[in-house]
């Protein structure tokens, strides 16, 4: 398992910056996330996660109501920003999608270059 870089844990911290009721869990989740996979797309990146066995899942009662929280992001070689998307699958956190608007997502992923909107 890999680690999670400072600049996905910026983009789940404020992905999941939100009131819902299922928020808290989602956020538990992302306090013990690993990476079990990345691949680059070009213009973007999948980031696949994996949680440790006994953590809970959103439970049921809030699960129809769960949307992909999303934040927007700008970047100097992202010349019409980009987003990080969070996709959540039976209750539990799944995968980081990054995707630049048009342009090629940048390969410096220094968190510092990043702003998030």
């Amino acid at each position: 398992m890999l680690s999670v870089t400072s600049l996905e844990k910026q983009a789940l911290d404020r992905a999941l910056d939100g009131p819902q009721p299922w928020m808290p869990f989602l956020r538990a989740q992302a306090a013990v996330i690993c990476v079990k996979d990345r691949r680059s797309t070009g213009v973007g990146q999948f980031v696949e996660f994996e949680l440790p066995l006994g953590v809970s899942p959103v439970p049921e009662e809030f699960r129809d109501s769960i949307f992909a929280p999303s934040v927007q992001v700008i970047h100097p070689a992202l010349p019409y920003g980009g987003s990080f998307i969070l996709w959540i699958e039976d209750g539990f956190i799944n995968t980081l999608e990054c995707v630049a608007n048009a342009a090629e997502w940048p390969l410096d992923d220094c968190a510092g270059n990043f702003t998030f909107e």
